[in-house]
């Protein structure tokens, strides 16, 4: 909603008579909160979201390089995790994204960059949570069973790397301290995933490509496939044909433990981290071989999608904010309203059993149910960090490699373990993206780099981000860092008073929107309770179809 009318004494939008009367109002724009938004709209109940930033998402949002700026600015304070609440009544907080904290943000001293930067500041959508979907994927199962697919571009992550780095002039001093200094990149692999690629590839020697197709073709116990079979072993030459045959065989091995036993180190790095983006360093002492067999399964899954051109990963080519503004764009159009720079300060249950929800300049809107998001109602549990971010925009690009022009690519980055104590690598995960000026001009890099689980620190990131800085003569434009927090695991919907619903916070700021991490941000549960039934659909229907 875009309104002219806002109240004398802020710059709040004031609301009409019956945006003021709704079904449901949803405080906050983020993913969940969008996503069911869209879901009651689509069941004809009225909808109002109320979002005080000026922009859609949320920590899931897509920034302009000046909201961005001004982003970094605003850390949340210690007063905005206190949120008082009382049995009939909670009062809110500013929606600051409280569980992106430690944000640090550097631009060039170069007058004539800044001014550059400054000019095409709109041109950037800067991801605050950068996501890949797989291409066959619940994700992406939604977005088409919603519609909001129709909304939506995608660009194909074809270039899978592995980059490993090693202490400058020497080894890691048992405090790990030297491999948190001066890296350099010690090894390279575009991990090939199709058999074309395999066969082609420079960097692999015969035996390693032998032991890598037999690996792929029997001991994975992967489903028949194109991408790493001949249409004779297949039994077909089409990958639709063979669909039925896949499902049964992914719901026979689905729980097979992944021996990469048979495969030499290189190649065993490269599919458990760059292809299977097993990342999360809490989870090194458990055993991960049934999780790396549903993730390779899901990759393979993923490479027929496109004929096994080498593509099992999306990439949303306006950032992952967009996914975001495409559901709220699906419940618009079902006549839900979107108010931005409208901050509510408290929702209350009244006696009747319907919900007040009070903005800062004093409007009152009524509805029967609220939703609010976890950046407006602080978790009452500790927090610890998940994970640690870094952006580097550059004017050349900084991942290694023969593929380096490519507009986008994803690597794993393998680092020195931090002590002696530990022998499993840091590993920083790397997003490369391309900011087109228009026209001939050479267009600019982003690039982002994450580390998971509760040991990432920013002296990883930033070691990562040095290594691939020294290794090129790319110029940093602006920088930022800041980490995620959060308990890690889960949250249930809960109910703070009567009818006033707390979205659960976020627990999964990997770079990858795995099934685990649709699954948690898909807000069945709230649904369930809203509407009082049992095992709910999310859409009936796609948008546009016959009744």
């Amino acid at each position: 909603m875009t309104s002219s009318d806002t109240s004398e004494e802020t710059s709040e939008p004031l609301l009409d008579e019956a945006t003021r009367n709704v079904d449901v109002v949803i405080v906050g724009t983020g993913l969940t909160e969008c996503i069911l938004g869209a879901s009651l709209s689509a069941k004809g109940k009225k909808v109002l979201h109320l979002d005080s930033n000026s922009y859609y998402g949320g920590s899931s949002a897509s920034l302009s390089l000046r909201e961005l700026r001004d982003w970094a600015a605003e850390e949340p304070s210690e007063s905005d995790n206190f949120v008082a609440r009382q049995v009939n009544r909670v009062n809110l907080g500013y929606g600051r994204q409280r569980y992106l904290v430690d944000r640090s943000f550097e631009i060039t001293d170069d007058a004539t960059l800044r001014e550059e930067l400054e000019r095409y500041s709109s041109r950037f959508s800067i991801d605050l949570n950068p996501r890949i979907l797989y291409c066959k994927s619940r994700m992406v199962d939604l977005l088409l069973e919603s519609g909001c697919a129709a909304y939506l571009e995608f660009q194909k992550l074809k270039d899978t790397l592995m980059v490993w780095t090693a202490p400058e002039g020497g080894e890691s001093s048992s405090d790990g301290k030297s491999a948190r200094s001066q890296l350099r990149l010690s090894d390279t692999l575009t991990v090939p995933v199709t058999r074309q690629q395999i066969f082609k590839h420079k960097g692999l020697s015969l035996l390693e490509k032998r032991q890598l197709m037999k690996f792929l073709t029997s001991s994975a116990n992967l489903p028949p496939t194109l991408a790493f079979q001949s249409a004779a072993a297949v039994g077909t030459d089409t990958y639709n044909s063979i669909e039925e045959e896949q499902d049964s065989k992914i719901l026979l091995h689905r729980a097979a433990e992944l021996d990469l036993s048979t495969l030499p180190s290189r190649l065993v790095d490269g599919f458990k981290y760059a292809v299977c983006l097993d990342v999360d360093e809490d989870d090194w002492s458990n055993n991960k071989s049934v999780e790396l067999q549903r993730r390779l399964i899901q990759f393979v899954e993923s490479l027929q999608v496109y004929d096994s051109d080498g593509c099992a990963f999306l990439l949303p080519t306006y950032g992952t904010g967009d996914i975001v503004q495409a559901f709220a764009r699906r419940c618009a159009v079902e006549s839900g309203v979107h108010v931005l720079r409208c901050t509510p300060r408290s929702a209350s249950s009244t006696s009747e059993g319907s919900v007040e929800v009070t903005t800062e300049s004093g409007q009152v809107i009524s509805c029967q149910h609220a939703v609010i998001s976890a950046d407006y109602v602080p978790s009452q549990q500790s927090n610890h960090t998940i994970s640690w971010r870094a952006v580097f925009c550059t004017d050349k690009p900084l991942l290694p490699g023969e593929n380096q022009q490519l507009p986008y690519r994803l690597a794993v980055m393998s680092l020195p373990s931090r002590s002696a104590d530990v022998a499993s690598p840091s590993l920083v995960s790397v997003l490369q993206t391309v900011v087109s000026h228009g026209g001939d001009k050479e267009g600019w890099w982003l690039t982002y780099f994450s580390e998971e689980g509760q040991g990432a620190s920013l002296a990883t990131v930033q070691a990562a981000a040095d290594a691939l800085l020294a290794d090129t003569t790319a110029t940093v434009l602006f920088k930022l860092f800041y980490h995620c927090v959060g308990t890690g695991r889960p949250e249930g919907v809960e109910e703070i008073c009567p009818n006033v619903l707390r979205v659960p916070r976020p627990s999964d700021f990997s770079v990858l929107a795995s099934d685990d991490y649709t699954e948690g941000v898909v807000p069945k549960k709230l649904l369930e309770k809203i509407l009082g039934e049992d095992d709910v659909k999310l859409f009936d229907k796609n948008i546009g179809s016959e009744n």
